[in-house]
């Protein structure tokens, strides 16, 4: 309700999208309709929605996510777009850190068979000491390291900006080792992805890159669907390749046909990672900031 006010009081003709449609790109520009101003999520703004909104000229992305949005097509249209990075990277850390040890302590599948009457008690292995591999040292790859500290991990970290000064500050000051993927793959315990999603990282995980990894390996995505291969996971799964999987984004979502969430070795949730109320707070603030700033221009 605090940034519903907020908008009003930038804005007087405000429409919501109330009855909580998940718009795809053949609805989505009935529901703009004539607007100039939006702000949006998760929805798809590509050519095609721009072809019916001639307009609209500000945009706002609320979230970090950025995959939904053709930037290029957003400037042949005339469109603005502006976006905040990292306001949700507290939230999404700590998801990811709930999905290891629930997995890795066996919280989550004793908690399962439990719900269905099945006394087991079956023990995991601690985080302490465990190398883990993080792909990504972006925000929330970053705000994840400052959460492992207490567990004395080996921390292999590999990202698009390694040989940078900056960088190279941080994983100095943590004990941090920067290595190639394939590294990763090979000797991390738990695999952890914090990328993008685009050209580059589109199946960055697929089954060559699961048939690398031990197969006690544990690989964790609350990043973007589409980072890891869907149907290799199912397989490396389904095949003891890996022990496990922790989810909170998938290629298709809402993913409720998904053969990955039916499974017992992953641990599922619903895209809530950076959904904390802090998190959601901080999105919003940002997005209308970022509005507000664009019309002011």
């Amino acid at each position: 309700q605090s940034l519903i006010a907020q908008l009003r009081q930038h804005f007087d003709d405000l429409r919501f999208n109330e009855a909580l449609i998940y718009y795809e790109s053949h609805n989505f520009a009935s529901f703009i309709q004539d607007a100039p101003v939006l702000l949006i999520g998760t929805e798809p703004l590509n050519e095609d929605v721009l072809k019916q909104c001639p307009k609209l000229k500000f945009v706002s992305k609320y979230g970090v996510g950025l995959n939904n949005i053709d930037f290029a097509a957003c400037e042949a249209a005339g469109v603005q777009v502006s976006f905040a990075q990292g306001v949700n990277k507290q939230g999404v850390a700590e998801t990811t850190l709930g999905l290891i040890l629930g997995l890795l302590l066996n919280m989550y599948q004793g908690s399962q068979l439990l719900k269905k009457g099945i006394w087991k008690k079956v023990g995991g292995v601690d985080l302490q000491n465990r190398t883990i591999g993080i792909i990504g040292m972006g925000y929330i790859g970053k705000t994840l390291i400052n959460l492992l500290k207490p567990f004395n991990c080996n921390i292999l970290v590999n990202d698009i900006l390694d040989d940078t000064n900056q960088q190279q500050d941080f994983y100095q000051k943590h004990n941090l080792k920067a290595v190639d993927k394939a590294t990763i793959y090979q000797e991390a315990d738990i695999v952890s992805v914090h990328v993008p999603l685009n050209a580059k990282t589109l199946n960055l995980i697929s089954k060559k890159e699961l048939s690398m990894m031990k197969k006690s390996a544990i690989v964790i995505n609350a990043a973007r669907g589409g980072i890891i291969n869907e149907a290799d996971l199912l397989w490396a799964l389904q095949n003891n390749m890996i022990k496990a999987a922790g989810l909170d984004v998938y290629e298709v979502e809402p993913a409720v046909n998904n053969e990955l969430v039916k499974l017992d070795n992953v641990f599922c949730t619903p895209h809530i990672a950076g959904s904390s109320v802090e998190s959601m707070q901080a999105m919003g603030a940002a997005a209308i900031d970022n509005l507000v700033k664009m019309l002011k221009s």
